[in-house]
């Protein structure tokens, strides 16, 4: 059985494998969400453990996708390329959209990690959250006041501090 770092329990979990090979994992129970991916050649791996990585030092042949509502605005825009052992991986901006036409989420990608800031915004188009990476594989998670969704200057309603996947420092602001 291999273990990954900080879980202890995943709640309802589904998987799919990618043409690539990538097995890309879904749990209901893990709070920030986790996005593993693995293969089968990890999982058989005996001198595997959670900390080996396959990240990507170099992505070539980097593509621009899109999808399109019905109406023929955008949905969604990305980029990604092919890295090490023929992986997918994600580089530049990815960015999706709500009907009206107002971005719902983005992110930018270098080497198919999260850098910089990603960002979740309401229909109306203030934050509901936003996460700032850092190049030591620490983010800041910054939660948005939910109660006047209306208000273009929300206040910043919590801050948690991260590495990797470990709660490193939580402020709630007074409220």
């Amino acid at each position: 059985m291999k273990r990954l770092p900080e879980v202890l329990t995943v709640g309802y979990v589904t998987a799919t494998q990618g043409k690539n090979g990538i097995i890309h994992i879904v749990t209901s129970k893990t709070h920030p969400n986790y996005e593993i991916e693995l293969n089968e050649a990890w999982i058989s791996d005996p001198a595997a453990d959670a900390t080996t990585t396959t990240a990507a030092t170099s992505i070539g042949h980097v593509s621009r996708h899109e999808e399109r509502y019905p109406d023929g605005s955008p949905k969604a825009v990305w980029s990604e390329g092919r890295a090490k052992q023929r992986r997918v991986a994600a580089g530049g901006k990815r960015t999706f959209y709500y009907p009206n036409g107002r971005v719902q989420w983005s992110a930018n990608y270098h080497l198919g990690r999260k850098i910089g800031v990603e960002r979740l915004l309401r229909e109306n188009g203030t934050k509901k959250w936003e996460k700032t990476y850092t190049s030591n594989d620490t983010w800041t998670w910054a939660e948005f006041d939910r109660s006047r969704p209306s208000d273009r200057a929300i206040q910043l309603e919590r801050e948690k501090r991260w590495r990797r996947e470990i709660l490193l420092e939580r402020f709630s602001l007074p409220g």
